[in-house]
């Protein structure tokens, strides 16, 4: 349930075709490319991490475990 929470407003924060947070703007914030790049691959491994852990909550929740 936490990690389900924790991706839905990051998901329609940076995600959404209404925010003004887009990955691309991350990416232009940043003076290099690489550190756009880590910047953007952050957010990424971020949102990655909290769908894996919210899905592997559920089989743990539906397990009875």
């Amino acid at each position: 349930m936490g990690a389900g929470t924790g991706v839905a407003p990051g998901w329609l924060a940076h995600f959404s075709p209404f925010t003004d947070q887009t990955p691309q703007y991350i990416y232009h914030a940043y003076a290099t490319a690489a550190a756009g790049w880590l910047a953007v691959a952050s957010l990424v491994a971020l949102m990655l991490a909290l769908i894996t852990t919210a899905i592997y909550a559920e089989y743990l929740w539906a397990r009875g475990l």
